[in-house]
């Protein structure tokens, strides 16, 4: 697939959302309507459990083995009721097929899913390398090694690596 733009696509809300599994060492941040609220600018009010299925099937796409990405990316926004349209000015954007599911709720994340996958991206989704941090970050810089999803984390970890060294 070319490289697509999709309208409405939130790359940020997609990270949030990510960002929000479990992992081991951490809790999952996403288990009661109000912080479903609190993680979308607009409130979600989609069914929390329909949120966290299709959060945990990003999860296994984006931050899983590549194979297979873009069929379980169809698959997935199949079962949401999504397609892709493409308009007469060339715009691209996802279409609600299937009326009464929590779909267009969900539109802006799994388009900036299938945005990451179009433009090759991918393999620059990352997850922070800190020990006390899970959170995803898309690589943008120059040479793509970037490992921390922020300067404080970094910080945070050089730090604590010259401290264990300075210990020794």
């Amino acid at each position: 697939m070319d490289d697509v733009t999709l309208q409405g696509a939130d790359r940020t809300l997609l990270l949030a959302l990510l960002d929000t599994r479990p992992e081991p060492g951490f809790s999952d941040e996403l288990t009661t309507v109000g912080q479903l609220h609190a993680l979308s600018p607009n409130g979600w009010s989609a069914d929390l459990t329909t949120v966290i299925a299709v959060r945990d099937d990003l999860v296994r796409i984006l931050l899983g083995p590549r194979e297979g990405a873009s069929e379980a990316l169809s698959d997935l926004g199949r079962r949401l009721g999504l397609t892709l349209a493409f308009g007469a000015n060339g715009g691209v954007s996802l279409r609600l097929i299937e009326a009464g599911s929590s779909a267009p709720l969900l539109e802006p994340v799994v388009a900036a899913a299938i945005e990451l996958w179009s433009a090759g991206d991918l393999d620059k989704l990352r997850v922070c390398r800190s020990s006390t941090c899970i959170v995803p970050f898309v690589d943008t810089s120059p040479r793509g090694h970037r490992e921390f999803c922020s300067p404080r984390c970094a910080t945070r970890e050089r730090v604590h690596r010259h401290r264990a060294a300075a210990r020794r």
